[in-house]
């Protein structure tokens, strides 16, 4: 199963008239209410995520994980290479 959700902010205010703090992270919280397929009990899945607010694209990047970006592809390329022939592996 896979859910995307999409956030649009159309300028620097939100509803209500409030403006986004570039000091203060911004909040999104997700629950997933589930039936444990072993026990038969209901249970649910909280996911918390606090984004950083930035007025400048260039912020976001200067924020990066340059190494964990850099594992990451060299994970995927490993895991790929053993899965796929050679000339069809792309990162």
């Amino acid at each position: 199963m896979s859910i995307q959700a999409t956030f649009e902010h159309g300028g620097s205010t939100l509803r209500g008239g409030s403006a986004l703090d570039e000091r203060q992270p911004f909040a999104v919280q997700c629950a997933t209410l589930y039936t444990d397929a072993r026990s038969g009990r209901r249970r649910v899945r909280i996911c918390n995520l606090g984004i950083a607010v930035s007025g400048l694209a260039g912020n976001v990047f200067r924020a990066a994980d340059v190494e964990g970006v850099a594992m990451w592809l060299a994970r995927r390329g490993t895991f790929s290479s053993v899965s796929v022939s050679a000339g069809k592996t792309r990162c």
